[in-house]
């Protein structure tokens, strides 16, 4: 289990970019955490990619915290350098992830179900991939799950016709 995290390319952003109410600094730097990390952990469990924004706080000059800009807008991280902030929030959403991923594994296993679902997802940064089978199926945006958690209401690729790709069966 080593979580090195992928290359992490800055961008840096100034005043504006975050409204005055929400809790960004005015400068700062952002970046994305894949939502495929850390690698080790299955693919039906990976989430969409996250936005962060590493910046100095407010209070201190000296600390930098990395946040993400879209989902709770929680400090992941916090550091003397935003290089350390930024491991550290690498860290901690490896942590995260796999709690969660070995949560439905075992919620899998108590309905009966094998740990992996007949499916595989892949995540991109504008489309998420279901694959059932030989068919590829398409999700756009979250939507709420069909029947139980892991069943996913997926959009044909080819057809555009829309349906749910179940959790315990491998159906087409």
């Amino acid at each position: 289990m080593i979580d090195n995290p992928p290359d992490v390319h800055l961008t840096i952003y100034s005043p504006g970019r975050f409204p005055a109410h929400l809790p960004f600094a005015e400068h700062g730097y952002l970046f994305t955490v894949p939502g495929s990390y850390p690698d080790d952990t299955p693919a039906h469990t990976n989430v969409t990619d996250k936005e962060m924004a590493v910046s100095r706080t407010n209070d201190d000059g000296d600390e930098w915290e990395a946040r993400d800009t879209n989902d709770e807008r929680r400090v992941w991280g916090t550091g003397k350098s935003r290089r350390e902030a930024i491991g550290l929030a690498f860290l901690e959403i490896a942590r995260r992830h796999r709690i969660d991923a070995a949560a439905i594994a075992e919620k899998r296993k108590l309905a009966g179900l094998e740990p992996v679902p007949p499916y595989s997802v892949e995540i991109t940064s504008s489309v998420t991939l279901v694959r059932a089978r030989f068919v590829p199926w398409a999700r756009t945006r979250p939507t709420p799950p069909c029947a139980g958690r892991s069943d996913l209401r997926c959009g044909q690729v080819r057809t555009a016709s829309h349906r749910c790709v179940a959790s315990n069966a491998d159906r087409q």
